[in-house]
């Protein structure tokens, strides 16, 4: 059961990212997404391209905070910027692969991968953070309280507001409560 339980939350924590707009947004009817066999991809005329980039790596997630700012992470630390009308590859490092990034604003972002990678990204560069675990890092994304969470393959979570991490032990099997229900339609 424990294992049923880890392997959905690394399901739900690895699906494909997609990010796109509404038809009034700077990025009329413009989607973009990482595919199933890792590329980045951009719908054109209803039809997913795959898109010019400087590097065959595959890519794990991409996040857009504007129609001119946004990065891709993916395989062996691959980092690319979007800039509004190309992608290029930034070096960092780190050498893990990337499996997610979040930006919280054109100052601040956050990129994470296997082995604890923690990226933080500053406004000018991309600063390898010390993790307070070593499991591999699956998602990152804002909390409504302000800061980022952090979920880990295991199922820990990492919390961070302010400058520390904060870390919260998975959940145990003895209190984790499954229900479903469904409604015959005729």
């Amino acid at each position: 059961m424990k294992k049923l339980i880890i392997s959905f939350l690394i399901v739900i924590a690895t699906i494909i990212a997609v990010w796109g707009q509404d038809s009034t947004s700077v990025l009329s009817k413009s989607e973009w997404r990482v595919s199933t066999n890792g590329k980045i991809e951009r719908l054109v005329n209803e039809h997913w391209e795959s898109a010019s980039v400087p590097t065959s790596q595959t890519f794990s997630s991409l996040y857009l905070f504007s129609a001119d700012f946004g990065w891709a992470v993916g395989k062996n630390a691959t980092i690319l910027r979007w800039d509004g009308e190309q992608w290029s590859e930034v070096l960092v490092f780190a050498n893990e692969d990337l499996n997610s990034v979040f930006l919280l604003s054109r100052d601040e972002g956050w990129a994470v991968g296997n082995k604890g990678t923690i990226l933080r990204w500053n406004g000018i560069s991309w600063d390898e953070e010390v993790s307070p675990i070593t499991e591999n890092l699956v998602r990152v994304e804002a909390i409504p309280t302000g800061g980022v969470q952090i979920f880990a393959e295991n199922g820990v979570l990492l919390h961070r507001l302010g400058e520390n991490w904060q870390v919260q032990p998975a959940a145990s099997l003895s209190s984790v409560k499954l229900s479903a229900s469904a409604k015959h339609i005729e």
